[in-house]
């Protein structure tokens, strides 16, 4: 018998490669858009949630932001996803959903450790304070996933390092640094500017996952989730600094122009990166590196762009 599993977040940059991947799959796959069910509205998700009655819940739902959104609209981002994450926890607790995975964020770590992190660091820092009221939102998130397993249910949460790909979103006010960048060589290109100039000094260290390699994690980790961990990272062992990101992005796009960091503006925490080496454990490898991954998302913003698929560049 086919297993259903609702997928919250459908059409988002991680919840898209998801639908594609399991609907190739033996699981009946039901999923669920913002315009299906207003996640922050805790009678809709229990309308929702108890119409259906799935097997298994991914929660890849969220407003998410760059760094530029977590310092101005600290609020909306805090307040939406938190609403999100207890109504959806609640109600699937309360529905006794026995299997769930719930999405976090990579800055649910602290923000001064420099090493690759595991799971057990997750509260053993101070957050980074740009992006704290979202990072909070989050963690509320990762301590119910944990009261929830004390009852018996097989829920986990999974973290990701930054993920890019097809479906992100590119406007101007919530793009995180891929689509940014993307977003800005492409303009330059356009405009045919012979310097592109960036905030910050490009030295972060940082690693990048392309959404499709995610939803292949998440496939092990579903099949596996009963016996699974806690907290699971998804990240592979390559980092990259802002300023090699930037280089590659101008090199997949043949934009010929000079790259220039300003100096000025926020770099965020100057290390972020994850230890995902229980996932390879478990049999996982990433079918993107880094250059093949942004050459393939740039190539489907090129081919997109003007429709309704490319997110926010209007």
């Amino acid at each position: 018998m086919n297993k259903s599993i609702v997928i919250l977040g459908s059409s988002g940059l991680i919840g898209s490669q998801l639908t594609t991947r399991f609907q190739n799959s033996s699981f009946q796959v039901i999923p669920i858009t913002r315009k299906d069910c207003d996640l922050t509205n805790i009678d809709e998700v229990k309308r929702t949630i108890s119409g259906l009655l799935p097997c298994s819940i991914i929660c890849a739902a969220g407003v998410v932001g760059g760094i530029s959104s977590n310092i101005e609209s600290g609020w909306n981002l805090g307040i939406e996803n938190a609403l999100i994450t207890s109504n959806v926890l609640k109600v699937a607790y309360e529905l006794g959903i026995d299997e769930l995975i719930y999405f976090g964020c990579g800055c649910c770590y602290p923000n001064n450790i420099s090493r690759p992190m595991k799971p057990d660091d997750i509260w053993d820092g101070p957050i980074e304070p740009t992006s704290r009221a979202y990072s909070l939102s989050k963690l509320i998130g990762v301590e119910l996933v944990s009261q929830a397993r004390s009852s018996g249910l097989s829920w986990t949460t999974v973290i990701p390092s930054n993920v890019y790909g097809p479906h992100d979103d590119y406007s101007l006010e919530r793009a995180h640094v891929v689509p940014a960048l993307l977003r800005r060589v492409i303009t330059s290109i356009e405009k045919k500017q012979d310097v592109l100039t960036l905030m910050g000094d490009g030295s972060a260290i940082r690693q990048f996952i392309h959404s499709s390699d995610v939803a292949s994690a998440i496939e092990i980790i579903l099949a596996n989730l009963k016996y699974a961990d806690p907290i699971i990272n998804i990240a592979t062992p390559d980092t990259c600094t802002i300023k090699e990101l930037a280089n590659l992005i101008a090199h997949v796009s043949a934009y010929a122009g000079e790259i220039i960091f300003s100096g000025q503006g926020a770099n965020g925490t100057p290390i972020k990166v994850l230890d995902g080496s229980h996932l390879i454990s478990m049999g996982w490898k990433s079918e993107y590196d880094l250059e093949r991954g942004l050459s393939h998302t740039y190539r489907w913003l090129i081919d997109n762009l003007g429709t309704k698929t490319v997110r926010g560049w209007g």
